[in-house]
């Protein structure tokens, strides 16, 4: 998994990198990582910490949710 926790980007290279990876993403939703995740590879959270927290552990502790992201990459 992979965690992109940016204020804003225009172009988050660092997540189509991990594309190739097969790796799902959590990102904050900002314009790039919005657009990117739209085809269900990845999360989109709010900047809130606590809300950051939630997802993660959501993938951690659901192997079949963390399998499903990392398939749609």
């Amino acid at each position: 998994m992979f965690l992109l926790t940016s204020d804003a980007e225009d172009y988050p290279l660092a997540v189509c990198e991990v594309f190739c990876l097969n790796k799902p993403v959590v990102s904050t939703n900002i314009t790039g990582s919005a657009e990117l995740l739209t085809n269900g590879s990845g999360i989109l959270t709010g900047k809130d910490p606590q809300e950051i927290a939630y997802n993660v552990e959501k993938l951690i502790t659901n192997s079949k949710l963390l399998a499903h992201y990392a398939a749609a990459t």
